[in-house]
Formats: structure tokens, sequence, C-alpha cells
């Protein structure tokens, strides 16, 4: 019986090489990879040889001249794509003429990158092709791509978890999804009086989202896709609706959190004005139960809420002991618990120590220390975020974007180094894009509901990617060099998030609610700001001149889809492990893999990486691969400190004990946490619980 013989499409890619930068072309209107970079290439025609198909696409897609002596191949593929092919790779250093864009209706432009600092946004293959033949490769080289590889895995489970969130479907991309956006944008953002940057900040915008520079909250991404008319914030929290006996009316309820989560919100909800907190609990966690099945089915974002008690309530000891038996497999909440500085909490500690030990709740809000940075006090908070980064009442909106750290790594001077320039630049472009958001969800909610959204119009900038940069410098997470770094971050988006938001004042307005606010109160500024140094002086003055746009610009939650989707670490936290796992497959991300094969040689790459999959790090030789479970109490609590101290309101931030710690270093822990005077803490014992 006769095989069938394969016909694979051959295409050739070239490399064109200028004082250690790569040409690489942006795709657009191909069908393929739409928004990504690619490098010049094309198909090989019937009765053409490999290098002069190279010399005729190089001529129609950029215009130069290449001689058959300056093309030199240097690898080649067998890919699997929706099909199968067959790809060349040739680098070109010498040409005739000038590079342009003779192919606008297929490419958004031509850009040089440095090999060692490509875009985020660059085709998998290509940028493995790039890799393999400058950082890893000293001949000429074969690879198979696609056949069940690592790197096809990852976009695998990265579309996944896209698809599940209903950020994308079938009909539809990412690329799709941020079109949409910038349209819509842009057309919210002509409401306001032109700034004469409008046209520069839109591409500062887009060109920051695509190399995942900047990252949009998943709420926005959810919305977006859907068309829906709804607001985009990442966070409220309900008041219970009750009856005349003052138990919750659980049909109503359960309406309302629907309604909230189904926009991809997470809710909090105070308990502490019912009489018995504890009977609530497990009746909201089966309501929120049947939810997250609703939701999973219809590709929304899984529920996330929080319940909330103050330390003075008669029933707190039973609030917190009813989640001890909680199911770890279907619960869908967590609790914490709200300590005023009046009242004392020392025959609680017992009692709470006890519960972290076995299933890792409550999480401790130090609710006089959140209070003191509401901006309105009239407006008092009475709960939180899930994740506890945000304070709000009822009512109460905000919306988050992230600010991929591991993105600002720049080569210099045979370095790596953080870019701080166009850290600072992307902090300008993201405040105005959330304030748009804010615009576009008060153009979208009923105003009644959402009243305080439209008076305060809180923002939250946030990171991620921390643990990931500090790997790409080197640094151990740690280290007094790592610490020193997260000052100097958290000082930038200090002082520029609220610079940013008081340039939006100038020409948009301040919030509705500023002139009955604290920011009209210099002393409070001062404190405030305490920690700017020599910026303070400058902002405080200017807010008191000019005003602020956003009652709130700073907080750091804990971007876990987000961080998935960008394949890096999740907002300041450090690495649990070193690997993934897909379908019984474990494997280095790209990101990290990356960075070992372009800093160690073979040999050391391939006993780190089974290191790695091992889970059995020698950090003698390794630093920068330290996981939570071996990073020092003191050293997690400084760094919860650094983001708390800056943030308007708190920081997501688990603090990772040890299989071995026992329930007098979780005690230890809290009164640190007390000491240092953190807004809240969370305390996560390895293999306390499922995570």
């Amino acid at each position: 019986m006769s095989k069938k013989h394969n016909t694979y499409p051959l295409a050739i890619h070239i490399f064109f090489i200028k004082e250690n930068q790569v040409l690489l072309s942006l795709r657009k209107n191909t069908g393929y990879e739409d928004g990504k970079y690619s490098v010049v290439a094309g198909h090989v025609e019937a009765r053409e040889s490999i290098i002069d198909a190279g010399i005729r696409e190089a001529k129609e897609e950029t215009g130069v001249d290449i001689t058959p002596s300056h093309f030199h191949i240097v690898g080649s593929m067998h890919r699997k794509s929706d099909d199968e092919r067959i790809d060349y790779f040739a680098i070109v250093k010498h040409w005739g003429g000038e590079f342009q864009n003779c192919e606008k209706n297929k490419c958004g432009g031509l850009h040089w990158y440095p090999i060692n600092n490509l875009p985020q946004n660059i085709i998998p293959y290509i940028k493995f092709a790039i890799n393999k033949t400058f950082v890893t490769s000293q001949s000429l080289w074969y690879e198979e791509f696609g056949w069940n590889t690592y790197y096809e895995l990852e976009e695998v489970r990265r579309q996944e978890i896209l698809s599940n969130r209903g950020i994308i479907d079938k009909h539809r991309d990412l690329n799709n999804v941020y079109a949409y956006i910038f349209d819509s944008i842009y057309m919210i953002d002509r409401v306001f009086r032109d700034d004469g940057k409008r046209e520069r900040w839109i591409e500062d915008l887009k060109k920051s989202i695509h190399s995942n520079k900047i990252l949009i909250g998943t709420p926005i991404l959810q919305n977006f896709n859907s068309k829906s008319n709804c607001v985009l914030s990442a966070c409220t929290i309900l008041i219970p609706p009750v009856n005349h006996k003052g138990e919750i009316v659980y049909w109503e309820l359960e309406r309302q959190l629907e309604s909230q989560l189904r926009m991809g919100m997470g809710v909090g909800i105070d308990l502490s004005d019912l009489a018995d907190p504890d009977k609530a609990v497990n009746k909201i966690d089966m309501i929120l139960y049947k939810i997250d099945e609703s939701l999973r089915e219809n590709s929304r974002r899984p529920v996330a809420v929080i319940l909330t008690l103050k330390s003075n309530h008669p029933k707190v000891k039973e609030f917190i002991n009813c989640r001890k038996n909680k199911n770890r497999e279907t619960t869908k909440l967590n609790i914490s618990i709200l300590i005023d500085d009046k009242t004392p909490y020392g025959d609680l500690e017992n009692c709470i120590t006890d519960s972290i030990n076995s299933c890792g709740e409550p999480g401790i809000l130090f609710s006089d220390r959140i209070e003191k940075e509401n901006d309105t006090p009239q407006w008092q908070y009475n709960c939180t975020a899930p994740c506890a980064e945000v304070a709000m009442t009822d009512g109460d909106a905000c919306h988050f974007s992230y600010l991929n750290l591991s993105e600002y790594i720049v080569y210099k001077n045979n370095i790596y180094e953080f870019d701080e320039s166009s850290f600072i630049n992307s902090i300008y472009t993201l405040v105005r894009f959330l304030d748009d958001i804010v615009e576009y969800s008060l153009n979208h909610c009923s105003k009644g509901n959402y009243e305080l959204m439209r008076k305060k119009r809180r923002i939250g900038v946030g990171i991620a990617g921390f643990a990931t940069m500090l790997i790409k410098l080197g640094i151990a997470y740690n280290s007094s060099e790592g610490l020193s770094l997260a000052k100097r971050i958290t000082s930038i988006l200090s002082i520029h998030t609220k610079i940013a938001s008081i340039e939006l004042a100038k020409y948009r307005g301040t919030f509705p609610a500023f002139n009955i606010s604290r920011y009209k109160d210099k002393e409070w500024l001062n404190r405030k700001f305490i920690l700017l140094g020599s910026s303070r002086e400058q902002i405080v003055e200017s807010i008191l001149k000019y005003g602020i746009r956003n009652a709130t610009t700073l907080t750091f939650p804990p971007t876990g889809t987000s961080s998935q989707i960008a394949g890096v670490s999740p907002s300041f936290e450090p690495y649990l492990k070193f690997k993934l796992c897909y379908n019984g497959h474990e494997w280095i991300p790209r990101v990290i893999f990356d960075y070992i094969i372009s800093k160690y040689s073979s040999n050391e790459a391939g006993e780190l990486i089974a290191q790695l999959l091992r889970d059995e790090i020698d950090l003698n030789k390794y630093k920068e691969f330290v996981s939570a479970t071996q990073i020092d109490i003191n050293t997690q609590l400084e760094y919860t400190k650094i983001f708390q101290d800056v943030s308007d309101g708190s920081a997501s931030k688990t603090i990772n004990l040890p299989e071995s710690a026992t329930i007098d270093d979780i005690k230890d822990c809290l009164k640190k946490a007390k000491t240092l005077e953190l807004k809240g803490i969370t305390i996560y014992k390895n293999k306390c619980k499922k995570i």
C-alpha cells in the first residue's frame, strides 16, 4: 500500500541585523497572528530557490536589495501550526537602499528591537528562532516546533484561560478585543477637551498593551468582549438585604450577587450588623457555589467574595471557627476580621492563630489604619475587595489595570537594568486610560447604583511580574537589592500616578467630591505623602492648586489571571514554583526558560532546568530562584510594608510559611504585622489547605 507523501509550504525568514538589533515587522490584515511581530518572510514559489525567494521578499516588503553572498542560512524548522510547514532562517547584515514599509496593507510598521529585549507580542516560533540563532546555537540548527513542545502547551494553556474567563471566544482573539477597546476608549477620550497629546497617547497605549507592558484588568477585557452594557470595575461591596427581624433575605442577596459577579467583579460583604454571622457564612457559600457553576458554564470570571466581621462582635469566635470545616473543594469565599485600635484582641489570638494554622483563614484587617487613608471619610469604609487590596463603602467601585515590571528590563552596557524612563511614561499612559475606563462605566451604568463611582472616580494602578523582573536582573527576592528596587518602584508609582492625575484635573476637572475631601487638608496630605521626600512639597502644593482627577490612583491587587495571561509572576509575590503543569506535562515558563538559556552555558542551563522541575534548587549557585516558602518572615513582612505604605488602599500579599511552621510562628507573624503598622495581613501555611 503506497503512502501519501506530504507537500509542505516552504518559507524563508530573514533576520536583518544591525548593532545587535533585529528588524521586526508588525503583521496586520493577514488573518494570521495579526497584531504580533514577525520578521521579513515569505513563501518560496515554484521553480525558485530559497535564496532567490529571500531576495525577492526583501525587495517586495522593505525595498532593500540583497546579494546572494550576503545571505546566510542559519537554521531550519519543521513547524506544526494550523498545518505543517518547513521554515528556513537567514541572517543578512549588508544590504543596499533604505528600509521602507512597502506593504502597508499587510504591515503595521518596521521596527528595530534589541535581540536581548524582544517585544512580548512577537510570534512564539519567531522568538524561538531568534533565540536559537543568536543565544543558544553556535552553528546551523534544526528544530521541531509545535509538535507537543512546551512552547505550544504554554500557548494552549493561555488560550484556555482567556476562553474560560470569557475574555475571548471562538470567533475572536485577544487582538480583536484590544482593537474594540482602543476604538471605544478613543471615542470616550474625545469627550474631553484635547490636550494636544491624544494621538500620541493612543499610540503609546496600543504599543504598551501589545508589548505586554500594560496589562488590562480582566473584568475590563471580559466585559468589552461580551459588549454588554455594564460597568468595568474590578470590585464593589454589597450591604446584605435584611428583613424586619434583622435576617438576611437570601433570595435578594443571591440576585444582587449574581448581577455583580456576572460583570467579573469581586465582592465584599460585611456581616457585623447581623446577630448570627456565623450561620450566614455557609448559606452564602452555597449561593456562591451555585452562581459560580453558572458563570463557568457561560465563560465568566470565577466567583471572588470576602466576608468581614468586626472583632468586637459577640460571635466573632463562632464566625472564625465555622471555616475550619469548610469544603475546601467547593468554597468560593474567604473571611477576614476587622480589628480596630481600641478593641483588644488578645483573647482572640488563640482562636485566630489556631484557625490560620488549620485552614489559612481568617485574614486580619487593621480597620483604623485603613480608615486613615480614606480621602472621603464621610463615606466610611465598611468592607474591602476579596483580596483586601482596596477598602470601600456601599456603592463604591474601583477600576484596575497593571504595569508588567518584567517588560521594563533593558540591556545596556553589557548588563540588564530597569528602564525607569519607559516605566514612568507608561504610568501616565495607564492613568489616562483608567480615567477613560471610569467614564465608560459611568456611561453604561445606573447612576443611582454607582453614585460614588461618579463622585470619587477611583482607579487603581497596580503591578505584575515583580518576581519575574528580579529573575531577569539576576536578583534574589530575599536580598537587600530586591527590597531596594521595591522601594524605588513604589516611590516612582506614588509620585507619578498622582502627578498624572493632577495633570488630568487641569483640563478635565477634579473628582466631584474633591472639595469635601481630605485632599483639601494640607496636614493630611503631608502625612499621606511623608515617604516621598523632596517630591512631597511639589505634589501637595499641586493638589491644593489644581486638584486631582481621581480619589485613588494606586493599589496592589493580586493580578492572578492577568499575570497568568502574560506568563509572569503575580503582583509583587515571589514564585511558589518555577514550573507550569498542563494535562500532566510539566515545563519551565518561557520567560524563565529564555532567561536561563541566555545567561547560562548549555550544561548549567540543563542542570538548572532539571532542578526547577524537581523543586530542588541549589540556591548557592542560582540565588535568584528562591521560592516563597524559602523566604524568611521578616523579608515578606518588609515587602508588604513597602507596598502598603504607598498604596491608596492596601496591598494584597500572602505571608507564606513552610509546612513546619508552628502556632507560635503564626503568633509572631501577627505581632510583627501590628508592630510594623500594616493595614492587613494574610498568612498561608504550606499544605494547611489546597491552593
